[in-house]
């Protein structure tokens, strides 16, 4: 059985720690099976699996920082006129890629979602109380 997934089958033993894995936690890296954990570890250290995961974007982390970055300082906090939809947008678009060969919780990728979603609506709630109230001055006069 897998060390991770008690009820998968194992495939394979790692050729460092020698734990048993599961098609899904294999890695199959420099010709031989390693565990996630270890082909992280080794990645991490900048070992020969690095080269695996170069393409690998953490999308949830890059629309966090997309949001939460221009909202900080006063002078670039308009900036999420234009980050926050595109980081939403860009979340949506990636949410089924794999974010890491490590496993990642979920609250992260819908953190992002939920505040890039909710700094888009306030921006378009913002602009549509500035359209209303121009239209009823308009009428108005």
């Amino acid at each position: 059985m897998c060390f991770r997934h008690g009820t998968r089958r194992a495939q394979v033993v790692c050729a460092r720690c020698g734990r048993f894995a599961c098609e899904l936690c294999a890695v199959d890296a420099a010709d031989e099976p390693l565990c996630a954990e270890c082909f992280g570890h080794d990645v991490g250290l900048g070992g020969p699996g690095l080269r695996y995961v170069s393409h690998l974007v953490q999308y949830d982390s890059l629309c966090l920082w997309m949001v939460l970055l221009p909202a900080l300082g006063l002078v670039t906090a308009g900036f999420t006129l234009f980050t926050a939809p595109f980081a939403l947008a860009l979340m949506l678009f990636h949410w089924r890629r794999p974010m890491s060969v490590l496993p990642r919780s979920a609250l992260r990728r819908w953190l992002a979602v939920l505040m890039a979603g909710g700094v888009t609506l306030a921006w378009f709630g913002l602009l549509a109380w500035l359209i209303h109230r121009l239209v009823t001055e308009w009428m108005a006069a």
